[in-house]
């Protein structure tokens, strides 16, 4: 399906994080922060995202799930410098598992 014309409501919390957004057809999608910062998205139709950053505030892990089970699970690590070959890598989970 093509996208819609029209508006997309957007709400910010009082520290300026995405909170919610309505899509043209008026579907919500919200954003939820726990005090560690990690973020939880829930999508209409019942698919979840958690995001949960790095002190950089870089994605350290992402898991998304729907209904039918998990979509993406996936860890991310950084490294500095000249011999390290980690900065921007996914893991997915059945990596970590090993």
């Amino acid at each position: 399906m093509p996208p819609q014309p029209g508006t997309i409501d957007y709400t910010w919390n009082e520290v300026n994080k995405l909170r919610q957004f309505k899509d043209q057809q008026g579907k919500i999608t919200t954003c939820d922060y726990n005090n560690n910062d990690v973020r939880t998205t829930a999508y209409p139709g019942g698919t979840v995202q958690k995001a949960d950053p790095d002190k950089s505030n870089r994605p350290k892990t992402i898991k998304t799930t729907s209904p039918q089970g998990t979509l993406v699970d996936l860890a991310y690590t950084y490294g500095y410098g000249a011999n390290t070959a980690t900065d921007g890598s996914k893991i997915p989970h059945s990596e970590r598992q090993r």
